[in-house]
């Protein structure tokens, strides 16, 4: 819903070691998966409403470890207050309040 994916096939496992993802995209939103495993995922909430479900751009295969955030719009007039939490491996939520939305988050797993 919120992430572009882009997937380069010609990248082999030696272009990881030269800090390379197989598969990678350089936006506001997408992810990238490294050969080990390892999926980094990045976006944007929708800034709909103070509590709100993020579903990831790939399913993490076995779980994902961690979903960090900030507020997107500190200048507001709101605290730069964001959670998250609920996470899973295709989604999480978080919550902002109206000076943080849009919130930026970044979530890492395998």
């Amino acid at each position: 819903m919120y992430s572009l994916v882009l997937k380069d096939e010609s990248k082999t496992k030696d272009d990881a070691t030269k800090g390379e993802g197989v598969g990678r995209l350089e936006a506001s939103s997408g992810y990238t998966e490294f050969p080990n495993g390892l999926v980094i995922q990045w976006g944007l909430t929708s800034g709909g409403g103070t509590t709100e479900t993020v579903m990831f751009g790939t399913v993490f295969p076995n779980a994902c470890f961690q979903v960090i955030s900030q507020a997107g719009n500190p200048s507001g007039g709101g605290t730069a207050n964001t959670n998250t939490y609920n996470i899973g491996k295709d989604r999480f939520d978080i919550y902002h309040g109206g000076g943080e939305r849009p919130a930026r988050w970044l979530a890492i797993g395998h």
